[in-house]
């Protein structure tokens, strides 16, 4: 697995997607990683309810995203 390559724990990596079922769904789930849904492409208004579990963020860009994590990892 990546995760044991890079020494990290799955907890400390981030999927970042626009398809809460497709992107941010099981796979991701059961893996321990962090799910970030953003409101691009494929997503709909309303798509973030339809997770099976809470996500870790919902952001309106990639950018957006990308930094409120490394705002996260300054912390």
């Amino acid at each position: 697995m990546l995760c044991r390559g890079l020494e990290t724990n799955p907890e400390s990596v981030a999927m970042i997607g626009d398809d809460v079922r497709a992107d941010l769904g099981d796979g991701a789930e059961e893996l321990g990683l962090k799910r970030i849904l953003v409101r691009t492409g494929k997503y709909r208004h309303g798509d973030e309810d339809k997770a099976s579990s809470p996500l870790d963020g919902v952001f309106d860009t990639f950018s957006d995203a990308v930094d409120a994590i490394v705002a996260d990892l300054s912390t």
